[in-house]
């Protein structure tokens, strides 16, 4: 379970933006423009109660990396707004394949049974013998949770805030331990949102 290849975009220009509701022009300078006093009031409003609106300019600092993380994370993961899936590995297209190399198991985490592993290849051999679409089914129904795929995901720290504060106590270790640590690694997140330095 991890996240990589993390970037951050936008960071500087949302917190100018964070200006626009107290502006009587709108900005004709080309971003980026000096900071004045923007840092101190995007801390201020980002750290403003879920929901009040205020910590919308939150929006703007776009995310995107890739995860990688057993299946049963991914439902957890989409059911957020606005956290999108840009593409992911497919467990239809390449599990056979995946079943095939020496080391399998490094295609799932570390909490599954060997014996569930072993099913799983014993299926794929099944189909390899006879391709039928009910032995395919076989193979898709008994393959365990724990089969870890990569996702490019995209999503923005207004996002991350609620995921954030929704799963960093979370009783799985992906979202206590991997997702927390790498939202508090990313620019400014945890001033902008938490209120920490």
């Amino acid at each position: 379970m991890e996240i990589i290849n993390t970037k951050v975009y936008g960071l500087d220009e949302s917190l100018i933006r964070s200006g626009y509701p107290m502006r009587v022009e709108p900005l004709e300078e080309e971003l980026p423009i000096p900071f004045d006093n923007s840092c101190q009031r995007s801390i201020r409003l980002g750290n403003t109660p879920a929901g009040t609106g205020h910590d919308s300019f939150l929006k703007g600092i776009l995310v995107e990396s890739d995860w990688i993380a057993p299946q049963y994370i991914w439902p957890q993961f989409q059911r957020y707004h606005f956290a999108d899936i840009i593409s992911s590995q497919s467990k239809m297209h390449m599990i056979v394949r995946m079943m095939a190399v020496p080391d399998r198991s490094k295609y799932f985490c570390k909490y599954v049974d060997q014996r569930a592993i072993d099913l799983v290849v014993e299926k794929v051999k099944a189909y390899n013998d006879n391709p039928t679409a009910d032995n395919f089914e076989t193979i898709i129904a008994n393959t365990p949770s724990g089969l870890e795929l990569g996702a490019g995901i995209t999503t923005n720290y207004l996002q991350l805030k609620t995921m954030y504060n929704q799963r960093k106590n979370h009783r799985l270790k992906f979202w206590n331990t991997v997702f927390k640590e790498w939202c508090e690694g990313l620019d400014m997140f945890m001033e902008l949102t938490q209120g920490k330095e």
